[in-house]
């Protein structure tokens, strides 16, 4: 008979279930194999070129065939088939479909440190910033394939954060005032779920006074005029803060010497 095919293996195990494609990695120990062969034949599974086959299965009538073996150490596994037919002829070898087994969740801590801007009392994890950035650390560095994800409780969606070295950041765009809790997990490329963490925040809107504080430099423009003695401005000038980044106008008086 011809030469079967191995045209899939499937993961079974969450949180990334579907196909892995050739050479991919997988958290499922005990993946399915799927294929084509002649219909009827027997198809024998072969793992690593090993001779002894881990397990068969019979093509049906549209010549389909799968195979779940029993679990599988990890590691990498290179799969091959091959396939009998009632008369007993043995066909030629498949080609090869490789997958990483890995089941080992990556092990870092994971620490959330730093909300920006916390304009608050430091460290109260409160902030008007309705665009913050959020920061922290790891135990060490990522290893291959491995990411750190995160995401604001209430989304369905996982984003990667920036990582340089063994520190991290991410900045979730703009919030909606209220109470919120960001959620970091590490996952590797197998679909491992490793240290998980989270930490609360508010965004509030306070309405901050603007802050006027004196300047030694003088007022840029009016040197002149008080120089020509028609204002006083005491060789300082005014600098004006708004904590809330909403400041429309400054308004400025001077008195008159003449």
């Amino acid at each position: 008979p011809a030469a079967p095919a191995i045209t899939g293996i499937s993961d079974n195990v969450a949180p990334v279930t579907g196909t892995i494609v050739a050479g991919g990695f997988t958290n499922d120990a005990t993946p399915t194999l799927t294929g084509t062969a002649a219909i009827g034949a027997l198809v024998s599974i072969y793992d690593n070129g090993g001779t002894v086959a881990p397990g068969t299965a019979t093509a049906d009538g549209s010549g389909n065939w799968s195979f779940t073996p029993a679990g599988l150490p990890d590691g990498a596994h290179s799969f091959t088939a091959t396939a009998t037919d009632t008369a007993g002829n043995i066909s030629s070898i498949s080609g090869s479909y490789a997958v990483t087994i890995d089941t080992a969740a990556p092990a870092q801590a994971v620490t959330i440190t730093t909300l920006t801007d916390n304009t608050g009392n430091p460290n109260d994890w409160i902030t008007e910033d309705r665009t913050p950035t959020i920061s922290g650390t790891l135990g060490g560095a990522l290893g291959a394939g491995e990411r750190l994800e995160v995401r604001i409780v209430g989304s369905p969606i996982w984003s990667q954060a920036t990582v340089s070295g063994t520190s991290w950041f991410y900045g979730p765009g703009a919030l909606a005032l209220g109470n919120h809790t960001v959620e970091m997990r590490l996952i590797d490329a197998a679909g491992n779920i490793g240290t998980t963490t989270n930490r609360a925040f508010s965004i509030v809107d306070v309405n901050n006074a603007p802050i006027v504080v004196n300047n030694s430099s003088a007022l840029l423009g009016l040197i002149s005029a008080e120089a020509l003695g028609l204002i006083e401005i005491g060789g300082q000038s005014r600098v004006v803060a708004d904590p809330d980044n909403d400041l429309t106008n400054v308004t400025v008086r001077f008195a008159r010497l003449l």
